[in-house]
């Protein structure tokens, strides 16, 4: 179970959860699970940056090809 789930389970008493506690919980938890994904990548990044300048070179050069042809 999530964080967010056990934490509204303990907030409610093991009661049924209103639609917005559940709504608020699951925006809590994408919030957390979007911040740890951004500081992997960031971490990524700062480990190896030619190579995340050359991914970025490559897929811009695509995305280019792409519009072109279009």
């Amino acid at each position: 179970m999530s964080k967010a789930s056990e934490e509204l389970e303990q907030k409610t008493d093991g009661d049924v959860p209103t639609a917005d506690e559940v709504m608020t919980a699951t925006g809590k938890e994408a919030g957390e699970t979007l911040r740890r994904q951004r500081r992997q990548i960031e971490a990524g990044i700062r480990r190896d940056p030619l190579r995340s300048v050359a991914i970025a070179a490559g897929a811009g050069f695509v995305a280019a090809l792409v519009a072109r042809r279009l």
